[in-house]
């Protein structure tokens, strides 16, 4: 009962947060609640066998991560189009559907120590600029 309801309470605050970034004319509601919608699913999936079950702070993690990476796609960019597009919506909706690296059968073609993130795997990375 307890991990339902803190992951009730944390999906409110995805919400309250899809909401203050629509009426901040950054991102329309349905964008974000989407990714929210795709992530909330993970955390309700039943693991493949072998693997754990998907934690609350790897979702925030992931959140965090997509936000971030939605930011500097629309660096510069964060005023709403004549046409009422938002500008994070399609950096939303691109990165959500898997583009945030290349992918072969190894996975994702990022450094995954913590804080890097650049675009080489990790044992061809120098973690340095």
């Amino acid at each position: 009962m307890r991990k339902a309801n803190t992951e009730l309470k944390l999906k409110s605050a995805f919400q309250r947060r899809n909401l203050a970034m629509d009426l901040a004319g950054l991102a329309s509601f349905e964008a974000a609640e989407g990714w929210t919608q795709l992530s909330f699913s993970f955390l309700l999936r039943d693991p493949p066998r072998g693997f754990a079950i998907v934690s609350r702070q790897q979702l925030l993690d992931t959140d965090r991560r997509l936000i971030t990476m939605a930011s500097h796609k629309t660096i510069g960019n964060l005023l709403e189009a004549l046409d009422k597009t938002r500008p994070l919506d399609e950096a939303i909706v691109t990165l959500k559907e898997g583009s945030a690296g290349e992918r072969c059968a190894r996975g994702l073609h990022e450094c995954y120590k913590k804080g890097c993130f650049r675009a080489k795997p990790y044992y061809l990375c120098t973690h340095t600029d």
